[in-house]
């Protein structure tokens, strides 16, 4: 209908498929770059390549709506694929976190983590990690991303240079 009328739509995210194609919605710009058929799969991809075998999975339950439903996904995924996970979830609504007492959980489980939240929880989240000395390279923390399966190779690439 947008494109009958000849308007811009721009949006954040979609999940259909029709939304990328040019011929079909042609004023539709979505500046995300996956459909949710990706939802966890770039993260799978991202641990097979490493050959990490466990993540730790953390997510705040009262965020946008996107992180849960990306977390469940991913968790999904994870299991189907024979990845342990370890998953924490809380409610920032609630309370505060222990971030120190996450990080903690966190170095015993796993050295990879997935985080399923909004930046002021991620900025608290690195800035404990920092003060507990784990950004030097013995832990990864990731923030769901906007990156398709097929990207992990170059990016992959990129990063090991």
């Amino acid at each position: 209908m947008a494109a009958g009328w000849n308007i811009l739509l721009i949006t954040t995210t979609s999940s259909d498929v029709i939304i990328k194609d040019k011929d079909k919605s042609p004023t539709w710009i979505n500046t995300n770059q996956y459909p949710s058929l990706y939802y966890g799969e770039s993260f799978y991809q991202l641990l097979k390549m490493n050959n990490w075998t466990s993540v730790f999975v953390f997510t705040d339950e009262s965020a946008v709506v996107y992180y849960s439903f990306v977390s469940r996904q991913t968790l999904s995924l994870l299991k189907l694929k024979h990845v342990h996970a370890t998953s924490v979830t809380y409610s920032s609504k609630i309370g505060e976190l222990n971030f120190d007492g996450l990080l903690e959980e966190f170095s015993r489980r796993s050295r990879i983590m997935l985080v399923f939240a909004q930046p002021p929880q991620l900025r608290k989240l690195l800035l404990a990690a920092h003060s507990k000395n784990m950004t030097n390279g013995e832990h990864g923390i990731y923030r769901d991303t906007a990156i398709r399966p097929q990207d992990f190779r170059k990016l992959h690439m990129e990063i090991r240079r």
